[in-house]
């Protein structure tokens, strides 16, 4: 998902959790 201006990039995983329910959230500056 994209932040409302489109700078930045924003996303979930919850790929080789070790807890259920654990989810990793990632945000980057989105350079193009």
């Amino acid at each position: 998902m994209f932040s409302y201006d489109g700078k930045q990039l924003v996303f979930a995983s919850n790929r080789n959790n070790k807890i259920r329910g654990e989810t990793n959230v990632f945000i980057a500056d989105w350079v193009w």
